[in-house]
């Protein structure tokens, strides 16, 4: 019985495969498909295998196009429902090596969509059901007519479980590689409902290359040329559009916009939008930058190490916090870029830096150079506004934190703090202080046009007032007006400084000074003990023509025509003095001075070597008519009875500073002078006159005086009154101290017997007055004179009319 039904079974199945499948039943199904698809069917073969069931070779779907689907081989079982259902039902088919070729058309539709039934409804009076469809081994092979260049790009390897409630749903599970220089693994899962064309759908790859989707990108868009994208892709596509949204990381991406070379490793999250009909691409998201450089950049050349995170959108791109180098300057970046195919770029910077830096940016980088030196701390906010064939828009602010500011060679500016603020061609600043040997200012000031830079400048501190408008042209400060006050003195100026050595400026100035002499110390620190023995008061006033290094006071070329109405020197008080100083190659000259000096005048010269190590100088006057009563006022003896006339001439010199270094000759000539209350001579009245001398008029009177080693010599002082004559050596030093030998001899008047009772025993032939002490309080000794007596004794012995 077994062996029966096993035979009947076997001619069942001979009966099958060899008429009814290849005929009948292959007839249907192609006539079936071809209702269904729209398409034309090819079937080579239709069996039944007892492990498989119905088994299709070589299915082909085509039309006047070409070929559409290809498949080596499709099984399945098939079930018949009982009668009254009329349904059969196919629970899965397995399609083995089929090729899919997807072709976009130039009206943007795709071939594939024409073979998906609408409103699809079996003929006859069964309904085929498929439930589940497995497809291994497949490909995929797509053309895209729609671009001006026909792109093409294959799947192998595909492997597709697709579930099918038909006409409602498909839902797919697929996997497969994708055709490139490195294959790009490729999963994906989705679902599709034929009657609105409604497709969905999760696609992960890995290695994805995008420059070869460069067909797909806009003129103006960043056009990659290297690196590779893993990612997740989920779609949204109806048949007029497609949305999308993208979560990928890009590793060595390298390409280039606009003639700007790009390199980053990167992660992304866009959203995307296609409509087919416009042939129109929105996208917009986020890419957090790990690393990011930029090459070819207007007016930033390369830009580095850029990270942090970027939006953009179609026309767009924008960054609120990233952080970069440009120019080898740590950077903090916000920027707006718009439109693409003529870009706008708003680019707000900020960065902590050194100084140094930021003067070399400016100068090799915007050929702007500062004439002066930065160092130190500082911090740079720059807003940039960027667009094709115009002007760089420019705007920010620079503060300095202590910083330090070179000028030239000798001056520099310590602690520098406050604002500079800068935009386009126009800078300008308020309040900035700073120290400059050891005293504090204050600055405030702005510059226009900085090719050829116009500044205003407004400089103070405790003693210095300073206004100044001057114009940079290259390498020449062009100073139209400078003026202020210094203590109490004022001066005003104009002129050139040549800045093309910074280290060694050179100035061409002209200008007015009135200074006060009380501020002659803090003027000309160098020379600070000179002149405070001077005891300097009074005003000068000066016009002057000065050129040099402003910093080099040694190096100086001064002429000065100076006059003064008044002054005081070391107590002493000319008046109307008028010189004319030079100074060059390191030496000050005053060829002629005049004064008027206590009723009288007083003309001079002076010479100064200021390149010495130590104040070197020369000193010669001449006094003619000085009054010794309108000199006595500037004196410590003012209220005591003494006048006379003084004429004299002095020459002196000195190397270094104190009494010591001071060196010299000189005459002194005296008239009428009345000199018996001065302390020095008070003194030698009691000494010879018994009673009252105060009247005793010296006619005549002068002296050779040397100066050296702190003392004024003489060995030729000589007095002559109608009573008695003076003469004799001493010296006085600088100190006040005081020694001196006087001889005292009575004159032709004296021989009156009522004269002569005036005379002490000091005046005598063998007697001299000694006087020591201090001018103050001079001390004198009536000394015999040893010498006298010899001689006169040798005349005795020697002379026969003696």
């Amino acid at each position: 019985m077994l062996i029966a039904l096993m035979l009947a079974f076997a001619a069942f199945i001979y009966y099958l495969n060899s008429f009814l499948l290849p005929t009948k039943i292959k007839a249907l199904l192609v006539s079936e498909m071809e209702y269904a698809t729209g398409k034309k069917v090819a079937l080579r073969t239709v069996e039944f295998d007892i492990l498989r069931g119905i088994v299709l070779k070589d299915l082909s779907i085509y039309d006047d196009s070409g070929v559409i689907i290809n498949i080596k081989e499709i099984s399945s079982l098939i079930l018949i429902l009982p009668i009254f259902q009329k349904q059969i039902f196919i629970p899965v088919v397995n399609v083995k090596s089929p090729e899919v070729y997807a072709v976009r058309r130039l009206d943007g539709t795709v071939n594939l969509s024409d073979m998906i039934p609408k409103n699809y409804a079996p003929r006859g009076d069964f309904m085929i059901i498929f439930y589940r469809m497995n497809i291994r081994n497949g490909s995929v092979r797509f053309t895209d007519n729609a671009l001006p260049v026909p792109f093409k790009k294959d799947l192998n390897n595909l492997n597709l479980d697709l579930f099918l409630s038909l006409p409602k749903k498909a839902v797919f599970f697929m996997s497969a590689d994708m055709v490139s220089e490195t294959p790009v693994k490729i999963e994906s899962s989705g679902s599709y409902s034929p009657g609105s064309r409604h497709i969905t759908a999760e696609i992960k790859w890995k290695d994805l290359q995008p420059k070869e989707f460069a067909p797909y990108y806009p003129p103006s868009a960043f056009i990659v040329k290297d690196g590779k994208i893993d990612g997740i892709l989920r779609l949204d596509m109806k048949p007029d559009l497609l949305l999308s949204d993208i979560n990928a990381a890009a590793y060595g991406l390298t390409g280039s916009m606009n003639k700007t070379g790009i390199g980053m490793d990167s992660k992304i999250r866009a959203s995307m939008e296609y409509i087919f009909s416009e042939n129109r691409f929105l996208y917009s998201g986020q890419v957090d930058v790990k690393r990011l450089d930029l090459t070819g950049v207007r007016l930033f050349g390369n830009i580095t190490q850029i990270h942090g995170l970027i939006g953009f959108e179609n026309e767009r791109i924008f960054a609120e916090n990233i952080n970069t180098n440009i120019f080898n300057l740590p950077v903090q970046v916000k920027a707006d870029l718009v439109n693409f195919t003529d870009p706008v770029i708003d680019i707000y910077m900020t960065s902590d830096l050194q100084l140094e830096r930021l003067t070399k940016v400016l100068k090799y980088k915007f050929g702007l150079r500062l004439p002066v030196i930065l160092e130190g701390p500082g911090r740079i906010e720059v807003d940039f506004q960027i667009q094709k064939e115009k002007p760089v828009g420019l705007s920010g602010h620079v503060d300095m934190l202590g910083s330090k500011i070179k000028i030239g060679k000798k001056i520099s500016l310590e602690d520098v703090a406050g604002q500079v603020r800068f935009r386009d061609d126009h800078i300008e600043w308020s309040e900035i202080s700073f120290l400059y040997n050891k005293t504090g200012y204050s600055s405030s000031g702005e510059v226009d046009d900085l090719r050829s830079p116009e500044t205003q400048l407004r400089l103070s501190s405790d003693n210095l007032k300073l206004t100044s408008r001057f114009v940079l042209n290259d390498k020449l400060i062009e100073i139209a007006e400078m003026s202020g006050s210094y203590f109490h003195s004022k001066f005003s100026l104009s002129g050139d400084i040549d800045i093309d050595d910074p280290a060694k400026m050179d100035a061409d100035l002209d200008g007015l000074l009135d200074i006060d002499l009380k501020d002659a110390e803090a003027i000309a620190p160098r020379y600070k003990d000179a002149l405070k023995r001077l005891k300097l008061s009074g005003s000068v006033k000066a016009d002057f023509r000065f050129t040099g290094d402003p910093a080099e006071f040694g190096s100086w070329d001064i002429e000065a025509a100076v006059y003064s109405p008044s002054l005081s020197i070391g107590g002493f008080n000319p008046s109307e003095i008028e010189f004319v100083y030079t100074q060059g190659k390191g030496t000050a000259d005053i060829k002629f001075m005049k004064a008027a000096i206590y009723g009288g005048t007083l003309e001079g010269s002076l010479k100064a070597d200021l390149a010495a190590k130590e104040f070197n100088y020369s000193v010669n006057a001449d006094i003619k008519d000085m009054k010794i009563e309108k000199l006595k006022e500037d004196t410590p003896f003012k209220d005591k009875k003494v006048s006379g006339d003084i004429q004299a001439k002095v020459a002196l010199s000195a190397s270094g500073s104190g009494p010591k270094r001071l060196t010299g000759s000189g005459k002194i000539f005296i008239t009428d002078g009345k000199l018996w209350q001065l302390n020095l001579f008070k003194g030698l009245g009691v000494l010879i006159f018994t009673s009252d001398f105060s009247d005793v008029v010296f006619k005549s009177g002068h002296c050779n005086f040397t100066v050296k080693d702190g003392f004024v010599l003489t060995d030729d002082l000589a007095l002559s009154s109608g009573l008695i004559d003076m003469h004799g050596t001493g010296k006085i030093g600088f100190d006040d101290t005081v020694e001196a030998y006087l001889k005292t001899e009575l004159s032709e008047g004296a021989m009156e017997e009522s004269t002569r009772k005036n005379i002490a025993i000091a005046v005598g032939r063998y007697t001299f007055i000694e006087i020591k002490g201090t001018l103050e309080k001079p001390v004198y000794k009536v000394v015999p004179s040893v010498s006298a007596m010899v001689e006169d004794f040798k005349k005795i012995f020697t002379d026969p009319q003696y």
